[in-house]
Parts: structure tokens; C-alpha cells; sequence
């Protein structure tokens, strides 16, 4: 919990909401949120936040945990007094689930169309990081001397060249 003034300077703060600032209370009492984080100010939160406390608006969201990187958190704004709150509450592990099931899914349709689909999962620099059964018997090659392996190398020398760009390409963002 974290109870903030129409300035958005903090007036209460549980010791989850401390924890998770990475302040004492006695630190954040007093300062404006934004002065506990400096992303805080850019962040979906701060937006909720500002709209409790001058509309009165309500809002329930999640969002990348700006404390702990990798985490999800559930929050809730709301008016409170003459500023704003926010409930927080951890759901990594929702969000870990959601994945998995959309994973599972989108296999599932590859495979109604596909038919037989190999599954893998490629490193930052393109390496096999977990390989599936499937795709090691579809390579020809056993699932544990493929790990660390890069994708490009198991490939035609042909192919290489593209698949290594279209790698790239999937690992940038485009």
C-alpha cells in the first residue's frame, strides 16, 4: 500500500511498497514518488496515480515492476483523501502462466496446419538454449550435442547466410 498527497508526495507506505521502492518509510514520508525512482515519473503508474488524485479516477493495471526487473505487479489506483493510492500485488507468476498457455497455443495451431513441428528455443545470440525432441530427430542430430549450438551452423551452407539474417532480424525486434 502507498498513499500519496495531490502533489504525489508520499504520506504512507506499508513495508511491501518500502520493499519493493527500496527506501525506509522514514526516506520516501514526505518526497514525491518520483524522487524514489527516476522511472517512476515516465511510467504507467505515475499516469494512474495523477488521474486518481486530480479526477478521482480508479484504474486496476499491470505492469513491468519498475523495482524488481522480470516481475509483474497488479495495481490499483484510487482516490484516497485528498491524493491517491495504490494497491500493489505480485503476479510474475500469472504472467509467467499466461505465456506458457499462449506458447502451447500457438504450437498447437502450428502443428493443425503444419502438421509435425519441431520446437526450440534460441538464445540472445542465436543459440539453442532448449531444443525439442521433434526438431533434433527432424535435424538428425541428439537433443544435447545441439545445445549451445547456433542455429545457422545445423543449416545447408546455402541457407545460412539468410536464415543468420532472418535470425537478426527476429532477435532485434523486427
Amino acid at each position: 500500500f502507498l498513499a500519496l498527497d495531490e502533489m504525489l508526495c508520499v504520506t504512507e507506505a506499508n513495508p511491501m511498497a518500502c520493499a519493493h521502492l527500496h527506501a525506509p518509510a522514514g526516506a520516501l514520508i514526505g518526497q514525491p514518488l518520483a524522487d524514489s525512482h527516476p522511472d517512476i515519473a515516465k511510467s504507467l503508474l505515475h499516469s494512474h496515480l495523477l488521474r486518481a488524485a486530480r479526477a478521482g479516477e480508479a484504474a486496476t493495471f499491470d505492469a513491468p515492476s519498475l523495482g524488481y526487473p522480470g516481475n509483474w505487479l497488479r495495481c490499483q489506483t484510487f482516490p484516497y483523501g485528498r491524493g491517491a493510492a495504490c494497491l500493489f500485488t505480485n503476479v510474475t507468476d500469472e504472467m509467467e502462466t499466461r505465456s506458457q498457455l499462449r506458447a502451447k497455443a500457438a504450437l498447437s495451431d502450428a502443428m493443425t496446419a503444419h502438421g509435425r513441428v519441431g520446437q526450440a528455443r534460441l538464445s540472445p545470440r542465436g543459440t539453442f538454449s532448449l531444443i525439442g525432441p521433434v526438431l533434433a530427430e527432424m535435424a538428425g542430430f541428439d537433443r544435447d550435442s545441439l545445445l549451445g549450438v547456433r542455429l545457422t551452423d545445423i543449416l545447408p551452407l546455402n541457407r545460412r547466410v539468410e536464415a543468420g539474417g532472418e535470425i537478426e532480424a527476429v532477435l532485434s525486434g523486427q
